[in-house]
């Protein structure tokens, strides 16, 4: 592949890093699933101790108790979001008032 410089073309060089790194992660995946073709049982122990160790960790336990205590606040933040979209709509109303009106007769067009 040729190379492009990034301070010059920035787009055209992320294009490529991406293009590139899409060919590795798609080599990658069809080398595991060659692997797990040829070893079935190694694939099947992997995998299992992967999802044992997943299921371990205390991520999920931590993500369940951070969306519960968020779900407590929900109704003050909707709250606080209707306010102010009510404030944006009646500041609005209020400007549309205090616009100056052209004085005179108006004319047809």
């Amino acid at each position: 592949m040729s190379t492009i410089d990034p301070k010059e073309h920035p787009e055209k060089w992320l294009e490529q890093k991406a293009g590139e790194g899409a060919d590795k992660a798609r080599s990658c995946c069809d080398e595991i699933k060659e692997a797990a073709r040829e070893n079935p049982a190694q694939a099947l122990a992997i995998a299992f101790g992967a999802g044992y160790l997943a299921r371990s960790l205390p991520i999920f336990r931590t993500a369940s108790l951070t969306l519960r205590g968020s779900l407590h606040l929900l109704p003050y933040v909707l709250g606080i979001l209707g306010a102010a979209r009510v404030y944006e709509v009646v500041r609005d109303e209020y400007l549309e008032d205090k616009q100056p009106q052209p004085e005179g007769p108006e004319v047809a067009p």
